[in-house]
């Protein structure tokens, strides 16, 4: 979240040994340890979720980072969990 109170787009890569997409994808009603094999991830948001979030930080602009960031995640004034959430991709 300090990424896009500073206008920059939250991205992450790491390498798992674990096929976790196929594991969600199948529910996960299996053991995860059934899904080994080694993959490489990228966590982002897209730019309508980034949007979203800055425009609500925003709001709250000139008041410290952490209140920022503790406002967002209020429960009932806070950000939809949707946009909160990491979209991920394997390559």
């Amino acid at each position: 979240m300090l990424d896009l109170i500073q206008d920059k787009l939250p991205k992450n890569e790491m390498l798992l040994n674990f096929d976790i997409l196929k594991w969600a994808n199948d529910e996960c009603i299996h053991p995860i340890s059934l899904y080994e094999e080694k993959k490489e991830y990228k966590f982002y948001m897209d730019d309508q979720q980034s949007k979203i979030i800055k425009r609500y930080l925003d709001t709250y602009s000139g008041i410290s980072e952490e209140y920022q960031i503790r406002k967002l995640l209020e429960p009932f004034h806070g950000m939809h969990r949707k946009n909160l959430l990491f979209k991920i991709n394997s390559f």
